[in-house]
């Protein structure tokens, strides 16, 4: 193509996955020690007596999990595609596999819209990881979309190896939080029965009705429910700040959100436990 200049925009940084790249299914994955796994585990949903209904956060973080997958299972031309395959099924291959990573970002930037227990600052760094991986993608899309230089067409698509992070780290970090906020939404509500039955066993005790029952099963209520909002509440602080590097952390932090929603469920099922005690004393 003539004196067409090779230097391009900066590249990405180059990940430096190693050894850890072969264990990186393995790390999103686990759900148990003695489980070999194959995608992204989601944690379990909140039982029937959710106080809130839970599907649209349950599916968001199931849909970020796939898309991390997907991800994951759509590799960018190895070494060997790069350097010999034709300029068009380079271009093909490439664009396709770009195709996958930015749905997966947008997915992830579209669930962060909706989260409503991030703060400013957690947002703002979540954003800012999302927009750079769209923004530099988006960039190599459309220099391949166009190229006609073979030399150069492999220059970009050995790019796309930069991006690897995306299916590890970036979009699970989202779907984390999204679990983790699901959980909070749900011990808001419940932290609002508590208030309710606190009145209705007051009044009863003033009747001279037998509130101990009640009273117990409340303590049960109010457990678990502080136990899912601690545990849910720490992973809105923590998951901002996960970098590349920690793609351990993940497989934890996913147990952490089960572990979370366990305690929710446990306080939803006690819940039913204080209100048929409060009907037996005509509460």
């Amino acid at each position: 193509m003539g004196s067409r200049a090779t230097t391009r925009r900066a590249a990405r940084p180059q990940l430096r996955l190693g050894v850890g790249a072969a264990a990186v299914v393995a790390v999103l994955g686990a759900g148990c020690s003695n489980q070999i796994v194959t995608r992204a585990p989601v944690p379990p949903a909140l039982t029937a007596t959710t106080l809130i209904t839970q599907a649209p956060q349950v599916s968001a973080v199931e849909s970020l999990a796939q898309g991390a997958q997907d991800v994951l299972n759509a590799n960018p031309p190895t070494a060997d595609e790069i350097a010999k395959s034709p300029i068009n099924v380079l271009r093909t291959k490439s664009l396709a596999n770009i195709k996958t990573k930015l749905d997966a970002l947008n997915a992830a930037m579209a669930t962060l819209g909706t989260l409503t227990h991030l703060n400013a600052a957690g947002v703002a760094l979540e954003k800012d990881e999302l927009n750079a991986a769209i923004q530099g993608l988006s960039g190599l899309q459309s220099e391949i979309t166009a190229e006609q230089n073979i030399q150069l067409m492999r220059n970009e698509a050995g790019q796309l190896v930069n991006y690897a992070d995306i299916g590890t780290t970036i979009v699970p970090k989202v779907a984390l939080l999204a679990g983790a906020d699901a959980v909070l939404r749900t011990t808001d509500n419940l932290n609002a029965e508590i208030n309710q039955f606190v009145v209705r066993i007051n009044n009863a005790a003033a009747k001279g009705r037998n509130t101990g029952p009640a009273t117990a099963a409340l303590g049960t209520v109010r457990a678990d429910t502080a136990q899912a909002a601690s545990l849910a509440g720490g992973l809105m602080t923590s998951v901002p700040l996960l970098t590349s590097a920690q793609t351990a952390q993940i497989n934890t932090d996913n147990n952490t959100v089960a572990s979370a929603r366990t305690a929710a469920s446990a306080a939803q099922a006690a819940v039913a436990t204080v209100g048929s005690a409060l009907q037996a004393v005509g509460a």
